[in-house]
């Protein structure tokens, strides 16, 4: 009695009064109109689901974060260890490092600049963070074909932890990495880009008296990369950088998700010319 269109006609009419409306006001659509409001009542439902998942996640890092500042003021080094390791299991690695790792380094810095946090557990904070990192930087090995990537810090720069931030991202993205540590001069960075066939070189920069000065260093050792050589530069110190002054083929990365990014859209990690300053 009824063709395979009547049958999609009456489905259609059938969900939008479902939806609230009545069969008189729709009955009269077409059938291209009818799909349409069909599809926006699909995606009106869908979205508070969607909106609500990430809003669970959300509230599970800011849990996290709390359970791992406690942890420290606790100097509770173990179970700081446990929280962060649980987490780090159980998400994204890039996810991890800029939702729970990035979020509490700032946490703990705030309450260290504000004289609500003590040396001593900062210092055991950075202890176990900087553990944790290398528990997940080597559950996924070491690439050995993948581009090489340089990091470290420049002169007077002895906050490590940003660089290691940028090292686990680089290494969870299948590069590979050569850390260099903190405080080390432009000359030899770039001798170690050069030795190691580097793609890249990524600093961090945290101290904002170090950052403010930098701006000589980041010119020598621009210099003194190959052309092919990327420079990026990252860290809360970076902006202190005035932009304009730097030179080419440097490239100002603010989050890891966008060092993700760069990283997986070319392994000679050369920038897009919209990127260039």
């Amino acid at each position: 009695m009824y063709s395979d269109a009547d049958v999609v006609r009456l489905s259609r009419l059938r969900a939008l009064t479902e939806g609230g409306r009545t069969i008189g006001t729709v009955a009269s659509l077409s059938d291209e109109e009818a799909e349409v409001l069909v599809s926006e009542d699909r995606a009106a439902r869908v979205a508070p689901q969607e909106t609500l998942a990430v809003r669970r996640d959300e509230q599970r890092e800011e849990r996290v974060v709390a359970e791992a500042f406690a942890a420290v003021e606790a100097m509770d080094d173990l179970g700081l260890a446990s929280i962060l390791r649980r987490a780090g299991g159980g998400m994204e690695g890039v996810r991890f490092l800029e939702r729970v790792i990035a979020r509490l380094l700032h946490r703990i810095g705030a309450a260290w600049a504000a004289g609500t946090l003590g040396p001593a557990r900062e210092h055991l904070a950075m202890g176990v963070i900087d553990r944790v990192l290398t528990w997940l930087s080597e559950s996924v090995g070491v690439a050995s074909d993948g581009a090489t990537l340089v990091v470290g810090t420049l002169p007077g720069e002895r906050h490590g932890l940003g660089a290691r931030l940028v090292a686990v991202t680089a290494a969870l993205t299948g590069w590979r990495v050569i850390d260099l540590g903190i405080d080390l001069p432009p000359g030899e960075i770039a001798a170690a880009a050069e030795a190691t066939g580097a793609s890249g070189v990524a600093l961090s920069l945290v101290n904002p008296t170090v950052a403010a000065g930098a701006l000589g260093d980041v010119s020598r050792l621009r210099k003194a990369l190959s052309p092919e050589v990327s420079l990026l530069l990252g860290g809360s110190g970076a902006s202190f950088l005035p932009q304009s002054s730097l030179p080419d083929r440097v490239m100002v990365i603010d989050t890891l998700t966008q060092l993700q990014r760069i990283l997986r859209e070319t392994s000679r990690l050369s920038l897009p010319a919209q990127m260039r300053r």
